[in-house]
């Protein structure tokens, strides 16, 4: 009889305690509940004071790149420049990753 009477108490217990929980889900959830911020990378990029001078030196690398290419394969005909391009990208793409 006693275990019955413990049984019954803790059953009560977990059914008041599954009631309080499911009728506030503010206290359960607290998580969802905070802000989350996001951040512009592309505004934050922008903005570094380097990012200019950064631009200029990139346009400078793209234009003499440019240059040495058109140079190389002036006397090539068009079928020739495009293995040339293909291998030039490689190696450029190579020594960008070093």
């Amino acid at each position: 009889m006693f275990n019955k009477q413990i049984k019954n108490i803790f059953l009560v217990a977990f059914m008041l305690f599954s009631i309080v929980a499911i009728t506030q889900p503010n206290t359960t959830y607290a998580a969802d509940a905070s802000t989350v911020g996001v951040v512009n990378y592309q505004q934050l990029i922008n903005q570094h004071p380097d990012m200019a001078q950064a631009n200029e030196t990139y346009k400078a690398a793209v234009k003499q790149a440019q240059d040495d290419f058109n140079a190389k394969s002036a006397n090539m005909k068009d079928q020739d420049k495009k293995p040339y391009s293909n291998s030039y990208n490689k190696e450029s793409n190579k020594n960008n990753r070093n």
